[in-house]
């Protein structure tokens, strides 16, 4: 196994085991603007809509700050994706 092979195993690891530590947190703050705080953030959010773990929503219409956090959530999925095909072609040229 080359350097840039054992580098590129471990970020993909950091990224896992950040994800997963992201999904028992209850509060979502991005704390970056790398992939893993990106990551875990969308884990966290994801987390967060599990029906059961928190108590029943109103049927209030979208506010502005809801439809702000949509258009967040859209920009940093397509941040993610970027950064998941460019980790993808490097691991193709290995």
């Amino acid at each position: 196994m080359g350097v840039r092979q054992f580098f590129l195993f471990l970020v993909c690891l950091g990224i896992i085991i950040g994800a997963s530590r992201a999904a028992t947190a209850h509060l979502c703050a991005l704390t970056g603007n790398d992939a893993q705080s990106i990551s875990q953030y969308n884990q966290c959010k994801a987390d967060l809509t599990v029906s059961g773990m928190h108590p029943n929503k109103t049927d209030e219409p979208p506010t502005e700050e809801l439809s702000a956090l949509k258009l967040e959530n859209k920009q940093l999925r397509l941040q993610l994706e970027v950064i998941k095909s460019r980790l993808f072609e490097l691991l193709k040229d290995l």
